[in-house]
């Protein structure tokens, strides 16, 4: 992810759009950093949750409906914002870091929306 937020910052420059895959529940996990994913021009995702993407994914990826079998391989994905350095040792997941699951988050939102 590192790589393509500089990748962006040149085309930026170039005065050419920034796209980012910076979905809602980051902010409230502290996993998006100002400098990368939330200070995009086009952030198509910036409004759906995990859980709502994810289930998205599963709906596109499913033989019934769009058959893009290649998401499974991003639905299977552990969740990392990839701050951390990957070693052979340790790969950053996002889950395990805050202690709870995108979907424990999401409650936390729901309520967050409905009590605000």
């Amino acid at each position: 992810m590192r790589v393509v937020v500089g990748l962006c910052w040149s085309g930026a420059v170039k005065r050419m759009a920034v796209l980012s895959t910076y979905e809602s529940y980051s902010s409230m996990a502290l996993f998006c950093p100002a400098c990368c994913c939330n200070s995009a021009d086009i952030n198509p995702i910036g409004g759906i949750s995990k859980v709502d993407l994810r289930r998205f994914l599963r709906w596109a990826a499913a033989p019934q409906t769009m058959n893009y079998t290649a998401l499974l391989e991003v639905i299977a994905a552990p969740p990392t914002a990839e701050l951390e350095p990957i070693t052979a040792d340790y790969k950053q997941n996002d889950e395990q870091d805050m202690g709870m699951t995108y979907e424990e988050l999401g409650i936390f939102g729901t309520r967050e929306l409905i009590f605000v």
